[in-house]
């Protein structure tokens, strides 16, 4: 019997190799995350505390780089640490009310040090409604912006926890090179996760209206251009992304559901002076086709974890059947123990 177990053991064992148990278990574990990324100063900061309807995190100018910031919810207070990549304390936790101490997620030295401590991530958490459901959203840095970054962008990628990325463009600089580098590395590496494009700071609205002039080359230029109107900025954004094949090109520039065109900046002053702009109507429509997108993706990725469990279960259900119609053959060719002789020997021994 002891030769049996091992056999169906080894069978189980087989099995759960086919399905990849670890992928599995990461899968059951995960929660739904939203990466915010792009290059710097783009204003992923300022969009995330608009999302949330607050100055929680700062909004800093260069030569300052900002650690990678994961958020999620609190059911009490509101808290922040920074933590290196074994998971242990570097800055330890301390409570906040209204905004995010600048030092936990600032880093403006130099040099060596600046490398170690980019290495770090920021982790805070909220009493928010918007959180309260498990979403946990990031605030990470573009990629090539820092080495040190980059190892901690790419270990976060890996670790399959992010099904939503929303790439936000600075509309004033339009689509550069970096930017499409970043978007294609990412949809090479991991073709898994879902894409939303953010075109921030088009509230500048100065200029003639000069996008049906421009060229091809000139719209994919990385030189410096003139101020287009609010109109062009999202226009010409929009027209790269659909050229180097990250939006179709069966999509609309008004009805494209993966792509926006905002001013976080106006978002801010409608919330501070309680007023509500056309920024901010263009902002809740974001906000919107985000928990939409979301949803759709955490729905799809439910169903592959639903899948595969119905795969393993099968499976073992047929390897059980199939050890017991050979358990009788198996006892016969090894014992020489019939069927019959099994119930004579269980009747002597009562």
């Amino acid at each position: 019997m002891k030769a049996e177990a091992k056999l169906s053991e080894g069978a189980i064992t087989a099995i759960s190799s086919s399905v990849n148990m670890d992928d599995l278990r990461q899968a059951l574990k995960k929660r739904p995350s939203v990466v915010f990324i792009g290059n710097r100063n783009c204003g992923k900061s300022a969009i995330l505390n608009e999302l949330l309807g607050g100055s929680y995190l700062p909004v800093h100018e260069m030569p300052c780089t900002s650690r990678i910031v994961k958020i999620r919810h609190s059911v009490s207070e509101n808290t922040v640490r920074v933590v290196d990549k074994a998971g242990e304390e570097v800055q330890p936790l301390t409570t906040f009310t209204k905004k995010v101490p600048a030092e936990y997620v600032v880093v403006c030295d130099q040099g060596r040090d600046q490398s170690e401590q980019l290495k770090c991530t920021v982790e805070i958490t909220l009493n928010h409604p918007f959180l309260k459901s498990g979403i946990e959203l990031i605030d990470s840095p573009g990629k090539n912006e820092n080495d040190a970054l980059d190892d901690v962008v790419d270990t976060f990628f890996e670790k399959g926890t992010t099904p939503l990325v929303v790439y936000v463009i600075d509309g004033s600089n339009e689509l550069r090179t970096s930017d499409r580098d970043t978007i294609r590395f990412l949809q090479d590496k991991y073709p898994q996760l879902s894409f939303m494009f953010l075109c921030n700071k088009v509230d500048t609205s100065t200029g003639a209206e000069k996008f049906d002039t421009r060229s091809s080359d000139e719209l994919d230029s990385d030189d410096e251009a003139e101020t287009p109107t609010k109109v062009d900025k999202q226009k010409i954004v929009f027209s790269q992304l659909q050229r180097h094949g990250f939006i179709a090109d069966s999509e609309s520039v008004d009805t494209c559901s993966s792509f926006y065109g905002i001013s976080a900046q106006n978002v801010r002053e409608d919330r501070r002076n309680k007023t509500c702009s056309r920024a901010t109507e263009i902002f809740s429509k974001f906000e919107d086709g985000l928990l939409s997108i979301l949803e759709e993706t955490v729905k799809r990725q439910a169903q592959q974890v639903v899948s595969k469990l119905i795969f393993l279960q099968m499976s073992l259900v047929h390897a059980m059947n199939r050890t017991k119609q050979s358990l009788p053959i198996y006892l016969e060719v090894r014992w020489n123990l019939t069927p019959l002789k099994v119930l004579r020997n269980l009747y002597l021994r009562c």
